[in-house]
């Protein structure tokens, strides 16, 4: 047993009496299959990524998105990264970056592997 009442949240870590964490949107099956998807693949190890994030969003400038399509490559989760942006693209447009190797936004542009 927890201790906690069935209506009380955890907390983040042991001891900290924060804020109840905010609700999130139940993702689209298809999104919720690939995140899932994602975690096994990449098995604990943090993304490319992971390092540095803005360098995946930022679509203003093209070295720099095409070395991010260039490192998703070499990534693991590959595949379900892509399959989890496309799945949330038309709702969700704030996902703008590279995701999975692709380009998605306002300048969508196919990935390396795609225009092979």
């Amino acid at each position: 047993m927890t201790g906690r009442s069935p209506g009380q949240l955890a907390t983040p870590w042991k001891g900290h009496a924060g804020p109840r964490w905010p609700s999130i949107p139940p993702l689209p099956g298809e999104a919720r299959a690939a995140l899932r998807s994602m975690a096994r693949a990449l098995a604990g190890e943090p993304p490319p990524c992971a390092a540095d994030p803005e360098a995946w969003t930022s679509l203003s400038n093209p070295a720099e998105a095409d070395a991010a399509v260039s490192a998703c490559l070499t990534c693991p989760a590959v595949e379900p990264c892509r399959l989890y942006a496309a799945s949330l693209w038309s709702s969700t447009p704030w996902l703008a970056g590279v995701w999975g190797a692709q380009m998605f936004g306002p300048f969508e542009r196919p990935s390396r592997e795609q225009a092979s």
